[in-house]
């Protein structure tokens, strides 16, 4: 079974056996270790609010490569931890 069925499989299962609806998961990797990250040490709400400000600016992720420090905690700074995952990005 290719891996991607088999988490097509995994997730039926899981919405089956939990019914759930929504955890902020999101569809490319990419998105979702972004979000991930956003949520150390933030609300999950905040983290998810903060995802959307930064999808809603830059669709493209190649522009978040262009951000210097100070202008990633300017986006980080409603969050928790915001100064580190600044200088970490």
């Amino acid at each position: 079974m290719r891996e991607s069925e088999t988490l097509k499989k995994v997730r039926r299962i899981l919405r089956k056996n939990y019914e759930l609806n929504h955890h902020f998961n999101k569809d490319q990797i990419f998105d979702e270790i972004l979000f991930i990250f956003f949520s150390w040490r933030t609300p999950i709400i905040k983290a998810e609010s903060i995802y959307q400000a930064v999808k809603s600016k830059f669709p493209d992720r190649n522009a978040l490569m262009h951000f210097d420090e100070e202008s990633w905690f300017r986006i980080l700074e409603s969050g928790g931890k915001a100064k580190d995952k600044a200088k970490i990005i």
